[in-house]
């Protein structure tokens, strides 16, 4: 009786984000593994404890991925026209990566005040970058010729996304190299990877690739609107170089414990072991249209997420673990700004008309 649709109520809740509040949704069946070392200049540095994504980390690598977007110029001169580079001042372009063919390209800087060295990935921003996202065969996983004679998959039937793997492994061999030059300067700073959308896959075969080369790196991935990248054995390769599964403590499911940053309660995994092979933190929300339609395609398809997923706002940053409730059963599915935007932050091509950052 004058109620609202049910389907309404929770695209309401979950865009006023009333439930301020974030645990973490485990990968299943392979539960997660500790995240990977902290830098020695923290307060945690040596300790077998690791700590839960930070919101302020969060936000400022989405600002990153969105950064992607800018032109070239624009990345290299450290400005963007709707204002994300100066919520983020003090960070050191070094240079602007690409595989023409596939108009797949990164930036990638070094923060000295948060001691981060970040790799960003643009997304989908052309025809060819569209093209890529269309080839959606499963081919077997072969890691570039850099680091193919070093390290091979443990399984031979792991497989990948034949686009993503194309752009990934064709980008790469430049990457590397700058790349192993900024971690010579700064070998104590963390090691970042992020994207959103294609950007997102990029940024978790390229890390994956570099976890392999160097296996004594601690590399970090933050995937924005990540699609499926491969299927369950490279999942299960992944996973091997970013978690640490047999070190997991159980005194609570998945050895997810909890504690409080501010008003918001995080996920935090620890572990009796103090070697730790990295972290991998995907970011969605159940009013990506993108993600939302290509689900049943992936299923199909045998495709299957990797890393921690968190379910987070569009509109700012809190997460819950998904339930049938948190999922819609139908959005609009023309609404393309619902994928552009994640944690109340824009990642997209920069279209005229954009408003400014507040």
């Amino acid at each position: 009786r004058g109620s609202l649709p049910r389907g309404l109520v929770q695209r309401r809740r979950h865009r006023q984000g009333l439930r301020r509040w974030c645990t973490v949704s485990n990968p299943s069946p392979i539960p997660p593994k500790p995240p990977l070392e902290v830098p020695p200049n923290t307060d945690t540095d040596k300790s077998p404890v690791s700590v839960g994504m930070e919101p302020r980390k969060a936000e400022r690598m989405a600002m990153h991925a969105s950064v992607a977007y800018c032109d070239e110029s624009d990345i290299l001169d450290w400005k963007d026209p709707i204002g994300y580079t100066s919520l983020i001042p003090g960070f050191d372009v070094r240079d602007v990566v690409k595989y023409p063919k596939t108009d797949t390209w990164c930036y990638l800087g070094v923060s000295e005040k948060e001691r981060e060295i970040i790799v960003s990935f643009r997304g989908s921003g052309s025809l060819s970058a569209f093209q890529t996202n269309l080839k959606l065969n499963l081919v077997d996983l072969e890691l570039p010729e850099l680091i193919k004679d070093r390290n091979k998959p443990e399984n031979a039937v792991a497989r990948v996304h034949e686009g993503f793997l194309e752009t990934s492994t064709g980008i790469f061999p430049e990457l590397v190299t700058k790349v192993e030059g900024i971690v010579r300067e700064y070998p104590d700073f963390q090691l970042i990877f992020t994207g959103h959308s294609l950007g997102a896959a990029n940024a978790i075969l390229t890390g994956y690739f570099f976890a392999e080369k160097h296996q004594n790196w601690r590399p970090l991935v933050l995937a924005f609107a990540p699609p499926r990248v491969g299927n369950a054995e490279f999942r299960r390769a992944f996973h091997q170089r970013f978690f640490e599964i047999d070190s997991v403590t159980q005194a609570s499911p998945g050895g997810l414990g909890q504690e409080k940053s501010g008003d918001v309660t995080v996920g935090v995994y620890t572990s009796e072991n103090e070697e730790t092979r990295g972290r991998a933190w995907g970011f969605v929300h159940s009013l990506d249209p993108v993600l939302h339609y290509n689900q049943r395609l992936w299923d199909t398809l045998l495709f299957e997420s990797v890393g921690t997923e968190m379910e987070c706002s569009p509109e700012s940053f809190y997460a819950r673990a998904a339930t049938s409730d948190s999922v819609l059963s139908w959005i609009p599915p023309l609404n393309i700004l619902d994928h552009c935007r994640y944690l109340g932050i824009y990642m997209g091509p920069r279209l005229p008309g954009l408003p400014p950052v507040s």
